[in-house]
This record gives structure tokens, sequence and C-alpha cells, in this order.
């Protein structure tokens, strides 16, 4: 990776360390979230702060981080969910709705074309599946609602 994009990639994660932070609920502790378990913050909470953030335009959320409305739908009616179906709804995260993530990617785009460049090389099935799914989200298919942030998405990966 060029030094630019190694800067680039550093100062953007650095505009992520308060949120990577509040997902650990506080320096030195791992939060009770599957997602964070087995994390534990740097002394000090390091350059970037520690945790972990979801970043994708379009995923199944499978009962982990269900919306606090569908939830009180759920238990209001007295239903236990069994699983998720495909027929289901693609959903963008929660964390990729910020404005920090707006600017990691901004920051990050020359590393995206990089990575696109290099799966287009190395892997050309992989990067035109990638590019359908992402064109399939931005473009509403099978997607529960919309985000001005899909318009910075430019990766060919449907996650971070």
């Amino acid at each position: 990776m060029l030094i630019y994009e190694k800067e680039a990639l550093n100062a953007g994660t650095s505009h992520l360390r308060p949120d990577l932070n509040q997902a650990m609920n506080a320096l030195g502790t791992v939060s009770a979230s599957w997602r964070n378990s087995g994390f534990s913050a740097p002394p000090g909470g390091g350059r970037f702060g520690a945790g972990a953030l979801n970043f994708s335009p379009g995923w199944f959320q499978q009962l982990h981080d269900v919306r606090l409305d569908q939830l009180s739908i759920i238990f209001a009616a007295n239903l236990v969910p069994k699983s998720q179906q495909l027929k289901d709804h693609l959903y963008i995260s929660t964390s990729l709705k910020t404005e920090p993530t707006a600017s990691f990617l901004r920051a990050t785009a020359s590393v995206d074309v990089i990575s696109n460049a290099i799966t287009a090389l190395v892997a050309p099935r992989q990067y035109d599946f990638g590019l359908a799914a992402i064109e399939r989200i931005k473009n509403g298919h099978h997607r529960d609602s919309s985000h001005p942030i899909l318009d910075s998405w430019i990766s060919v990966w449907s996650g971070f």
C-alpha cells in the first residue's frame, strides 16, 4: 500500500475513535454486545480506540441488532421470531449512518479504489458479483430503507 493510502486509512480511522470507544462502553471494559466480545481496549485507548462497528450497506440482521420498533412489535404480539429468511429486507447498519463514518468513507476512498482494482485482477468473478450486489443495494433492491451514506459507498465489498 502506498504511503498516501496508509495515511488516508489512518486519518479516516481516527474519525471513528469516539464511535469505537462508545461501542466498548468504557475504555478497559468489554461490553456485553456480541460484536465486541473478546475485545479489550489498549492502554489509554490506543491511537484509534477499540471496539467493533458494523459497516454494511445491506445486511441480514440475523436477530442480533433488531431495531427497537421491531422488538416492541415482537414482544407486544408475544411472537418469537424464528429466523431471518432470504425474502426479508436488508438493512443499512446503524454504525454506518453516522457522520464519523461518512468522514471515514471520504478519507479512505483511495484505499477502496485500490482494493477494488486488486480484487478485479486476482478474483474477477468475485469482483463482478460484489459490484452487482452493491449496485442492487444502492438501487433499492431488497433493501428496507435508504440513507444518503449509500452514495459514498464505492467498495465492491458489502461490509468492513
